[in-house]
This record gives structure tokens, sequence and C-alpha cells, in this order.
């Protein structure tokens, strides 16, 4: 063989096998900043989870920590308690209030309490989906939940009149790219016929649906919204961090729900899925944990929420954040293989939400 042609065919060789340029991307870490409005009731999803690639479910003392203790309004009585309002299986709501102990009668111990259940522990009550906040305080505040985030599509299976849905990320999305009229159990028609998908904008209620095309009065295919005729909403933001799905009353009148309908709302199209290792010569991608802690010092009035990883040697990782719309650069880290963890951070106090993730080369 000629050594030219030789040489030639071990460029093209390396190029094959080389691992120069190839990359692993992390798991997603996130969180949402709920603004809770004084002497009002708020809306609020789950939209992260507490384990890795696990369902967003979590107690009502996790999504209560101590980020968020000293601004829940508490009372050995919960008429003059906040109340956390949670939905059961059987369509009625458990009523959970903060109880911060005195001396009462019968006695009410701190923390977690329900009503109608005296002085019983209920900080390990599960809360599925999403929850009303009703405030009693005077002024509002922010609640922090902070967690996992998925890239996968969100799936809720409904059988009621009302049920509600989390969206699925921290991150607002419109109903296009939420893609929930694709959802085969979605009942579409007037605003009459139609499924109502009820969210909060700044503190107020607004229903929309998606129209089916009719003639009187008239009505285009695409989403709508409650009492603005036939302008087109697809592009309207899903605000909320959940939604309250009302099922239409002539279906709910009649007996003709559907036992079980299928609710999707896609993720914002711009986090991908990521590359699963299938090349022993990639980068093992990070495993990206996360931490939800008020600093210290000068900073004991900033919630930061901090990313970590382990760092292997001769790798280099880059952090990234989703804005939006795509995934911005943020820092680069070089893995020494120590036993120090890498990290980066934000200021929770100056964001709504956030979403990060580690690209290992």
């Amino acid at each position: 063989m000629k050594p030219l042609l030789l040489i030639r065919l071990l460029i093209l060789l390396l190029a094959i096998v080389s691992p120069l340029g190839a990359q692993t991307i992390s798991n997603l870490a996130g969180f949402q900043v709920e603004r809770i409005k004084a002497n009002s009731l708020t809306l609020i999803g789950l939209n992260s989870s507490v384990n890795p690639n696990g369902n967003v479910s979590r107690s009502i003392g996790r999504i209560f920590g101590s980020s968020s203790a000293a601004y829940i309004l508490g009372d050995t009585n919960p008429i003059n308690a906040d109340i956390v309002w949670v939905p059961r299986e059987d369509g009625s709501w458990l009523q959970l209030f903060y109880s911060p102990g005195g001396e009462t009668f019968p006695p009410i111990t701190k923390g977690w309490r329900a009503v109608g259940y005296g002085d019983q522990d209920m900080s390990g009550t599960m809360v599925k989906r999403a929850f009303f906040y009703q405030s009693k305080r005077n002024e509002d505040w922010g609640l922090a939940i902070a967690g996992f985030v998925s890239n996968q599509n969100n799936n809720i299976s409904s059988n009621k009149e009302w049920t509600l849905l989390n969206r699925g990320t921290p991150i607002p999305i419109n109903f296009t790219e939420a893609n929930i009229s694709s959802s085969p159990g979605l009942i579409k028609g007037s605003e009459t016929k139609a499924d109502i998908l009820w969210i909060q904008r700044d503190g107020l209620w607004e229903g929309y649906y998606y129209a089916l095309k009719q003639k009187i009065p008239t009505l285009t295919e695409g989403w709508k919204k409650l009492g603005d005729g036939n302008k087109d909403h697809s592009y309207t933001e899903i605000s909320s961090s959940a939604i309250y799905l009302q099922a239409p009353k002539w279906a709910v009148s009649n007996n003709t729900l559907p036992a079980e309908r299928l609710i999707t709302i896609w993720p914002p199209a711009g986090f991908g899925a990521g590359k699963k290792l299938t090349d022993p010569l990639d980068p093992p991608a990070a495993m990206v944990n996360h931490i939800l802690e008020w600093g210290f010092g000068q900073n004991t009035n900033l919630l930061y929420f901090v990313i970590t990883w382990p760092g292997k040697a001769g790798i280099s990782y880059t952090t990234e954040y989703y804005d939006g719309m795509q995934w911005q650069y943020l820092q680069q880290h070089q893995g020494t293989g120590g036993p120090e963890l890498l990290f980066n951070y934000a200021v929770v106090n100056r964001l709504p939400w956030g979403v990060a993730r580690v690209i290992s080369e």
C-alpha cells in the first residue's frame, strides 16, 4: 500500500474513533418562585421532582421547607391561619394549616395540621401535582420550590369534572408550544361544549378552550379565550404553574365523560432530550444535584439555588441555563477528580424561575 494512502486511511480512522468533541448532557435541575398574593387564593403547580426521573409528588413539609416557613401565617385556629387546599381522590379537599403550638384546648402542638384531624401530624401529606394556597396575610410573598426537571411530556389522567394539572416544567410556555391540543383526552368545541382550561394571570382567572370550526357564531379552529370571541390565543402564555381543567357540563350531567382521559403537556421546544451514552469513548454525563438555601453573613436575606456535581479529571464541564427560548452559556469548569464538588448558583430573589444543565466534553 502506498504511504500517502496509508496516512489518509489512518487520519480517517482517527476521525471516526476520536473522542475529541464528544459531548454528553446532564439531567436538568431548576426552581420556580410562586407569588403568594395577599388575602387571596393562589393556584400552584409542582413542576420538579425530588428524585431524578421521579414524579413531582412531594410532602407538604418538603414543599414548605425552611426557605419559606417564616412567611406562612400560622395559628392554632385554622380560621386565622393560611390554608393549603389539597385535592383528594374522592373529589373532596383536605385543608392543611401550620400551627405554631401554644396553650390551647384541646391541645394543638407545633407543626402541620388539618381541619378535622385534631393534633395529628400532617407534615407527610403528599401533594400529587398541584394545590391552592389561601393566604390571609396582608402582604405578598414568594414561595420557592426546587427540584429535578423533566424534559419529557407531562401526562395526566383525568376522570373528574375538575382536575388540577401541573404545567410540567418551571418555565412558562404558550398553548402552541405545550401542544395540549394533541391530547387524546381533550374535549374540543365551542365554549359550552369544550374543556375549559383555567389559569391565573396576575391573580385573576382566565379561561381558555380549543375551538372547532363553526359558522354561527363564527369560530375558527384553535385556542380561544372565554369572552374574547374568535381571537386566536395559540401563542398566549400559560402564566400560572398549574391549570385547573373543567370538563364540559353536558358531559358531566349526561355521564358521558370518559372514565380515564389523557391530557398531555409538552416541555419547552428547546429543552430537547439528553444524548444517551452509547459510545464508550463519550465522557460520562454529569449527575447534577441541587440545594436551595439561605445565605449567611451579609447575605442572610438572599436565597440561593445551587447545582453541584462531581468532576472527573480531564473533563471540561460547561454550565448552561435556559432563557425561555434556548440554552445559554453560564460558566466552564475543569474536572480534577478530587473529592470537591463543582458548582454554580443563582440568586432566587431576583428570578421567577430557572433551569440549568451541565455539558461534559
